[in-house]
């Protein structure tokens, strides 16, 4: 005997076509925190770093953001320019949930960041509502949708193929590739599983991305320093993998909302960041 049961409520798709509300279906990623990030958040250590061109750029510059008890974080940045560039990575090598309370977010200890905004989003009931729209309930009676929740507005996801771009043909600032050509707009950028780029100089590289102009670009930025070496993978990514780099607009999202707190680093031992 088989049994046909009827699906009853109510799902909700988005532009693309995907289902983001109704049954069997996550919280979506709603917005958790924002705010602004500037060169007081960040903490500089000698190592030595130079760029995939050979050019010594100084050292290794990294900002711990307090990030305890979110559930599913994802990290967007609004940059203003190309020295606002900067890379996240996490004490797992890369943004693995395990270590979602272990960020660490770097930039070229050379060039200066003043206001990068910032946006958090994260599968969380958010308890943001009002008097007017639409909620949706579990059997257990949680809410999973609420019409009223700042959500992710995912414009675009890029992928990078493989290999894709080699920086070690590139030298000084332009260490910069044009991966899209995409309308202007209130646009923020995540590369949410960053590759690391090994070079000759036994230092090591994370993958970012921001909007310069109508241009989509992505870069990187120095996060460790092998004292010995990197063995035979000199020049080359260690994860022969595609990335994404995912687009969002946040013209919606207030630019301070919960904002999160920084740890102060008293010592970094880049030993501790996997490749």
């Amino acid at each position: 005997m088989v049994f046909i049961m009827a699906n009853y409520g109510a799902n909700i798709y988005n532009s693309k076509g995907y289902k983001i509300a109704g049954i069997g279906v996550d919280i979506p990623f709603t917005l958790r925190s924002s705010g602004q990030i500037t060169d007081a958040n960040f903490t500089n250590f000698d190592s030595g770093v130079v760029n995939p061109g050979g050019d010594v750029r100084g050292t290794i510059s990294v900002a711990r953001p307090a990030t305890e008890g979110f559930n599913s974080p994802i990290i967007f940045f609004k940059p203003i320019n190309s020295t606002s560039r900067v890379g996240v990575t996490s004490l797992g090598g890369i943004q693995d949930r395990s270590h979602k309370d272990h960020w660490l977010i770097f930039k070229w200890s050379n060039l200066s960041i003043t206001g990068l905004q910032y946006y958090i989003f994260d599968r969380w009931n958010n308890p943001n509502t009002g008097d007017y729209g639409m909620r949706i309930r579990d059997e257990k009676n949680t809410v999973t949708f609420d019409s009223n929740w700042p959500l992710m507005d995912l414009r675009d996801v890029i992928w990078m193929e493989t290999g894709f771009p080699n920086w070690g043909r590139i030298s000084g600032e332009s260490n910069v590739t044009n991966i899209s050509t995409k309308a202007t707009g209130d646009l923020a950028l995540s590369v949410p599983n960053p590759r690391t780029y090994a070079s000759t100089s036994y230092v090591y590289y994370t993958e970012t991305g921001w909007v310069n102009g109508s241009n989509v670009q992505v870069s990187v930025v120095p996060f460790r320093i092998s004292s010995g070496g990197v063995g035979n993978q000199n020049n080359t990514y260690l994860r022969s993998s595609r990335t994404q780099v995912m687009i969002a607009n946040v013209a919606h999202l207030p630019k301070t909302y919960n904002p999160i707190s920084f740890r102060a680093i008293s010592s970094y031992d880049s030993a501790q960041i996997g490749g």
